[in-house]
């Protein structure tokens, strides 16, 4: 507490000494004044007032402040961030809250309900889907990154095409079997557990349920989906591959950052049980499990799992991108089999040895080859000989192949 000395005066005689007194109080940043025209106090002859506050000209007080609300809970349309407002028959209304204001409710927009096709709401404190079912004529419904823990209203938006909810709180995706017409569906980065609702949509090219709680991927229907062709699962709790093995269409695959601990499953092994590699290699697995049996694959993403070898991969698919970095494998067996791959990912891997390469000679197409952090990259002739090995290669780690 700060003290200061507020003067008390006991005489009222221009000659005689005020006593003063140190008490504790507030400190007075402003010189204070007698503003009383009926004062009788004899100010110049020495005499004060006891001391009181002025305020500020055109200071507000108390009483006058506005009461503070939090952004998440205020009312914000996108008619007060749109500028100018869009005219009737506008077809896109695209507002990215990290620009300004954000937008906290969905309304306001029942004008444009016969001709707005797209509404991009991206970064913003939307906490609720209401308001979206008036707008019909919608083929993209992107509200990423907000505060949405519901799907909901969707069921007369039967033209969307394009639904992107990823970075919510999402619990339950059941809700989009109502978009039949549906081609891509992005839920990444939410609360998902079980996948729901994809059952039939035989419109759906792109799939992605990244960042999420997923442990299964059996029974969900994904072997409906005939015309997939991206399919992200990365960073989930899978265990097994299953239901995708005979989709006729899939380019990319994503399982990285998963629990996979091999490629092959056991055609009689129970879907309860534990994952497992075979112990027979000839064994005949599951035409629901695994992807070794696709025959249109092109990327393939299995990097940080804990895969020991490259049995079960689609030997039949013109894979060209394969990443298999900070996995358990150290044998290159069986990849003479993928000669389309330009680019091969295997940081963090147990290779230890140039013979641990051979296996790459088979390769006419490789182009990029990552090794670092494996074991073999600790060589002091490293990239020197695997660059003599294999003449194709114009890449190794990060660092371009000079041939001079």
């Amino acid at each position: 507490m700060e003290f200061v000395v507020k003067e008390e005066f006991t005489g009222k005689s221009a000659a005689s000494k005020p006593q003063r007194t140190v008490i504790a109080g507030q400190t007075w940043t402003r010189k204070l004044r007698c503003t009383d025209p009926a004062c009788v106090v004899d100010h110049a002859g020495g005499e004060q007032h006891d001391f009181e506050k002025v305020e500020d000209e055109g200071e507000a007080g108390p009483e006058e402040e506005e009461e503070y609300v939090a952004p998440a809970d205020r009312i914000v349309v996108p008619l007060d961030v749109l500028a100018p407002i869009p005219e009737k028959g506008e077809e896109c209304v695209y507002i990215v809250g990290t620009r300004g204001v954000k937008v906290t409710r969905i309304a306001g927009l029942e004008y444009l309900a016969d001709s707005l096709q797209e509404l991009v709401l991206r970064s913003n404190l939307i906490a609720a889907m209401e308001g979206v079912h008036t707008l019909i004529k919608l083929t993209k419904l992107e509200l990423y990154d907000n505060q949405i823990e519901e799907i909901s209203h969707l069921k007369s938006l039967t033209r969307i095409t394009i639904l992107d909810l990823s970075y919510n709180a999402i619990r339950s995706m059941a809700p989009v079997a109502c978009c039949p017409l549906l081609e891509e569906l992005y839920l990444a980065q939410n609360k998902l557990k079980v996948i729901e609702g994809v059952t039939g949509l035989v419109h759906l090219r792109c799939l992605d349920l990244g960042a999420n709680r997923l442990r299964s991927m059996g029974g969900a229907g994904l072997e409906t989906l005939a015309s997939l062709q991206s399919l992200w699962l990365g960073k989930n709790k899978i265990e097994r591959i299953e239901d995708i093995n005979a989709l006729p269409c899939l380019r990319q695959f994503d399982c990285q950052n998963n629990r996979l601990t091999t490629l092959v499953w056991d055609a009689d092994e129970s879907e309860d049980g534990a994952a497992g590699e075979t112990e027979d290699s000839s064994a005949v697995t599951s035409s629901r499990t695994g992807i070794a049996d696709l025959t249109t694959l092109e990327e393939l993403y299995l990097a940080c799992n804990a895969l020991h070898s490259l049995h079960g991969m689609p030997q039949r698919s013109p894979l060209s991108t394969i990443d298999l970095s900070t996995n358990q494998i150290d044998s290159l067996e069986g990849i003479h089999a993928l000669q389309h791959v330009t680019e091969l990912w295997m940081t963090a891997s147990r290779l230890a040895t140039f013979e641990d390469l051979e296996p790459l000679k088979a390769l006419p197409e490789l182009e990029c080859l990552y090794l670092e952090h494996s074991p073999i990259a600790a060589d002091f002739e490293y990239r020197m000989r695997v660059t003599a090995m294999l003449p194709s290669l114009q890449q190794l780690d990060a660092t371009a192949v000079s041939r001079r």
